[in-house]
């Protein structure tokens, strides 16, 4: 597992900021301090976010979205119409965890989830035209 680095939100154009010191995700000290500092059971929140990112990388989502004879979607595939899919196979992430390259026609695509302290699942998404 690579370092990883807390960030705190800058001000200028939304993005995140690196502060405080690297850490490694898995080293039982995630928060930065020792293991009796944080309060927190570093070791088992890793197992847990590590497993979720395997299940989730091995899930294909359908989604099925209204389109054209040609196959171009009316609209898009947002980051919120995947976090209601992950939510009906059990998994709460939300939407700004999410991250799509831009989907306007049918197709199969991959959707990058991060859940935290290092921790990404490629989540493969087939997008299929709604049948009436």
């Amino acid at each position: 597992m690579g370092a990883v680095r807390r960030t705190v939100p800058a001000r200028a154009a939304g993005k995140h900021v690196p502060t405080g010191p690297v850490f490694s995700a898995c080293d039982g000290r995630a928060c930065g301090e020792d293991s009796a500092g944080c309060g927190v059971d570093c070791d088992l929140f890793c197992n847990r976010q590590g497993a979720t990112a395997d299940a989730l990388s091995m899930l294909t989502l359908v989604i099925e979205t209204l389109a054209g004879v040609d196959g171009k979607l009316f609209g898009s595939v947002t980051p919120l119409m995947v976090a209601n899919e992950l939510s009906q196979h059990g998994y709460e992430i939300d939407r700004r965890q999410i991250s799509l390259p831009l989907i306007k026609e049918v197709g199969e695509y991959v959707a990058r989830v991060t859940l935290g302290w290092g921790f990404v699942a490629d989540v493969r998404i087939i997008v299929v035209a709604k049948q009436d």
